[in-house]
């Protein structure tokens, strides 16, 4: 991996902003106490303009980006309009379908309009759109990390899978707490068990300190943005809770979670054995629980038999119809995989108390080898597994190849899901951007399936910390073979 310090910022921040002063929604909250910026509707004669100092005047490259980073949710398709200050030249657009809280968007420009961009700024305007867009930005000494700041990226060829690395430990990839960031924090706890003393873990903790600012309260907004303090809101909220066990195995947010997983009723969904089967297991193991096992167990067989069919997989159950079930969406399969994979190893530990954890490594098995029978020929997998049209989905690859390699390590599955894993590493490299964040991402799946299905593509964090997963069970290969 590169060394931080060998890694050139091209990253130029905008250094003055004139934007519209909108208060945020009622019962919202910006996280993390990061100061924002708001893009208000264009047919209120308000623009927000963001100016420049020390914008290269020239480059060797012919590509330039210019970024922003959603601060509240965004529950709509929007377009903002981006020109220059002072002549209205088009720079571009940023197509924004549903954005989450820390989501990246960019556009790409000529290198050849950079003079410009110094000279004049840039204005943004909302196109489309009914709520008011409001972005992470603060001028000057700030917490907010450069890469989500407003920031005009200069493209030069360079180490992209070393700035993946560099990009993934850091703040840059923190997430909202649930099973955006629990992919995160599981990726930078994977690569601190397979480097270890490398800063993986020291990242872990400063996301954390976001989060839990006072040491034991919980501090998040829930996925439409309301606050949440101290209380989970999905099934899809206690991933992280899987890697805070294991760091902090007496902290307090555990038995919240614990109760919540004893009192809520839970939907049938793939992503509850990642999300919450796992966590469950993790703290069964570390408290020698075998009742938490057994519940963590119920889960998995409850979504085998629920969801899994011969030739394929549902993302949820419902029952009397198939609408918006999403099958063989490529992150069911992520979900699904990676969850009974990781709750089956924490298991192990109560292999003589648990009926139906062989059904559990056969059904790991059966879905591998149907997945390896889906690997497109750069390593990767399509948005629907099945549906070549769909498009290849970096996130769900990612996830997969992960379980792959998770289980090919612990051999439970062929040296084949290996070789697989590996290709599906190498494939998703030509994902990344430049300085390394990966794209080729499908969105959050609140447009339903026809979003899903469009072809529609983001930058996404959770993704990296997947592929972070991924490096980590390669890596640990490769030194046990050593």
């Amino acid at each position: 991996m590169t060394n931080k310090e060998t890694i050139p910022n091209k990253k130029h921040i905008a250094v003055r902003t004139d934007a519209p002063a909108l208060p945020v929604p009622a019962g919202h909250r910006i996280p993390y106490g990061w100061k924002t910026i708001a893009v208000d509707r264009s047919d209120s004669g308000r623009a927000t303009r963001l100016e420049w100092e020390g914008l290269p005047y020239a480059s060797s490259s012919d590509k330039a980006y210019f970024r922003i980073t959603v601060a509240s949710d965004v529950r709509e398709e929007k377009k903002i309009e981006v020109r220059l200050a002072r002549s209205g030249e088009a720079i571009g657009t940023f197509d924004i379908r549903y954005g989450y809280v820390t989501q990246i968007f960019e556009i790409c420009f000529p290198t050849e309009l950079l003079p410009a961009v110094a000279a004049e700024g840039l204005c943004l305007r909302m196109t489309e759109g009914e709520v008011p867009l409001w972005l992470f930005c603060e001028s000057g000494q700030s917490g907010i990390p450069a890469t989500l700041q407003p920031h005009i990226l200069v493209a030069e060829n360079g180490d992209k899978l070393g700035y993946f690395y560099e990009e993934l430990k850091s703040t840059a990839s923190i997430q909202p707490f649930g099973w955006l960031e629990g992919c995160v924090v599981d990726g930078l706890y994977q690569l601190e068990q397979a480097y270890p003393g490398q800063g993986w873990l020291e990242t872990f903790l400063d996301h954390m300190k976001l989060y839990f600012p006072q040491g034991d309260t919980l501090v998040m907004e829930d996925h439409f943005g309301h606050i949440s303090d101290g209380a989970f809101y999905l099934d899809e909220s206690t991933l992280p809770i899987a890697i805070i066990a294991q760091v902090w195995p007496d902290h307090p947010i555990l038995d919240k979670a614990t109760r919540y997983w004893s009192t809520t009723t839970h939907a049938i969904t793939a992503e509850g054995c990642y999300t919450m089967a796992y966590p469950m297991t993790v703290i069964a193991r570390l408290r020698s629980d075998p009742e938490l096992a057994r519940q963590a167990t119920r889960i998995l067989i409850e979504r085998m038999e629920q969801l899994a069919e011969a030739d394929g997989l549902w993302q949820c159950y419902r029952p009397g119809s198939n609408a918006d079930r999403y099958y063989n969406w490529a992150r069911a399969y992520a979900w699904y995989m990676l969850g009974i994979t990781r709750s089956l190893l924490n298991l192990r530990t109560f292999a003589d108390e648990l009926e139906g954890l062989d059904a559990l490594e056969e059904e790991v098995r059966r879905v591998a080898i149907h997945a390896l029978g889906l690997q497109h020929s750069d390593g990767l997998w399509f948005c629907f597994v099945h549906e070549p049209h769909t498009e290849i989905d970096t996130s769900g690859s990612a996830g997969m190849a992960a379980a792959l390699a998770l289980g090919a390590r612990h051999g439970i599955l062929p040296d084949a899901a290996m070789k697989a894993a590996n290709r599906a590493y190498e494939g998703l490299q030509s994902y990344l951007t430049p300085d390394g964040l990966l794209g080729g991402v499908a969105q959050n799946n609140r447009g339903g399936e026809a979003l899903q299905k469009s072809g529609y593509r983001v930058i996404s964090q959770m993704a990296m910390g997947l592929m972070g997963q991924l490096a980590a069970e390669i890596s640990r290969e490769s030194k046990s073979g050593e």
